[in-house]
């Protein structure tokens, strides 16, 4: 894996870290995880990291269970 991915992987998780200690006790916050919680986490990097590689996953698997 290239240096520089790796770096930007750890900086994103570094500023979704400090982002989530921020938030986390807040009541309007926590509303809206309840609420919608995928369209309220898709802020943080990380989880739209996180949702971009699920969706690769399974758009192969669905391209792979097609073919057989």
């Amino acid at each position: 894996m290239p240096l520089k991915k790796i770096a930007k992987i750890v900086g994103d998780a570094q500023r979704d870290a400090a982002l989530a200690r921020r938030t986390s006790n807040d009541p309007e916050f926590q509303k809206k995880v309840q609420k919608d919680r995928r369209g309220t986490l898709s802020r943080y990097a990380t989880v739209k990291a996180a949702l971009r590689d699920r969706e690769r996953i399974e758009k192969a698997k669905a391209k792979k269970k097609g073919t057989d």
